[in-house]
């Protein structure tokens, strides 16, 4: 099982990077070798937050495509969402044996704030052999991805979603 994490700085308010992060449908605009999303079902788990008209918890499950190494792959993902706090994803169905990944944000209020990535997946076969030469870099360019469109929606005080 590999196990990646990363952290980031960001000098804006946590709302933004959540809400990139939780903007899945927008991934392909900024995440190379992301071609498309679909949202197969999405809804508030809290009926609390439903019935006092507050965010809190929601659900989604999505069909992620990704072209690799000239293939093409499909992964199904169910993401829990924490309003400003976490976003946690499991997959579902794809190419990987298991994949697990958690987005921590942290306020640090005018600060800025803090974004932790852990990521665990095991594959194998070509895959696996694959990944294992280029993860690094996969790794490092899409945190470098997510940061970009952090810093862009910052830049033009709009928020996806």
């Amino acid at each position: 099982m590999a196990r990646i994490t990363k952290s980031i700085l960001f000098p804006g308010p946590v709302s933004v990077p959540y809400s990139v992060v939780a903007d899945i449908c927008n991934y392909p605009l900024f995440l190379d070798g992301c071609e498309r999303v679909e949202v197969l079902t999405s809804g508030s788990t809290d009926q609390d937050d439903e019935k006092y008209g507050r965010e809190g918890s929601e659900l989604v499950t999505a069909k992620i495509t990704v072209g690799f190494g000239g293939n093409t792959y499909e992964m199904t993902t169910r993401n829990q969402n924490r309003y400003l706090e976490r976003i946690s994803v499991v997959m579902l169905e794809g190419p990987f044996e298991s994949f697990k990944g958690d987005w921590l944000f942290t306020s640090f209020g005018v600060q800025g704030c803090q974004i932790d990535i852990e990521l665990s997946y095991s594959v194998s076969g070509i895959l696996g052999k694959a990944l294992k030469l280029v993860q690094g870099k996969i790794v490092d360019k899409t945190v470098s991805s997510f940061t970009k469109r952090f810093d862009w929606v910052l830049s033009t005080k709009e928020e996806p979603g």
